[in-house]
């Protein structure tokens, strides 16, 4: 969280969205930014940091076990429904 810190003063944020493709190519990324702080590896998913600390990951009903599995210890998985978007998944919290 303390990496973050930095992040969140300078662009005066309140969440940053971690994802695990490349800006550019929109590749999955082995060792992405959701990986690292979430712990997930699959190749669809989406968190959110926000500042107080809390962590999401939002994943569909494809990774809700892998999900279960491989999150770190404090990240809340959010099991989205098939069909179901993450920016309307995302507006709940």
């Amino acid at each position: 969280m303390e990496d973050f810190k930095n992040i969140f003063d300078k662009y005066k944020a309140e969440t940053i969205l971690l994802q695990n493709c490349d800006d550019f190519t929109l590749q999955h990324v082995e060792n992405s930014m959701l990986h690292k702080v979430t712990g997930f590896m699959g190749s669809a998913g989406e968190g959110v940091l926000t500042k107080t600390g809390e962590i999401f990951l939002f994943v569909d009903p494809r990774y809700h076990i892998q999900a279960e599995k491989s999150a770190k210890k404090g990240v809340k998985v959010i099991k989205m429904k098939m069909g179901e978007k993450f920016l309307t998944s995302v507006q709940k919290y």
